[in-house]
């Protein structure tokens, strides 16, 4: 048990640290940002199925990347 603890948690590591920098980029609200965090929001929750708040935040982005325009 205690050889896989160091491995769960550099995935809890990154996992957590995949799901803030989407929470900073979503923040931003621009094309090129929420395409990244819809990317890193996916990310999350491959690392951590369980993990809600990155469903709901994956679903923002998406809505958010379906009323937004690029800019001409």
């Amino acid at each position: 048990r205690s050889s896989t603890y160091p491995c769960r948690r550099t995935r809890q590591m990154c996992m957590r640290a995949r799901y803030m920098l989407g929470l900073f980029v979503l923040g931003k609200r621009d094309l090129a940002s929420l395409k990244l965090a819809r990317q890193l929001f996916r990310e999350t929750i491959h690392l951590d199925p369980r993990f809600g708040p990155a469903y709901l935040r994956q679903a923002i982005a998406l809505l958010l990347l379906s009323t937004t325009c690029p800019e001409n």
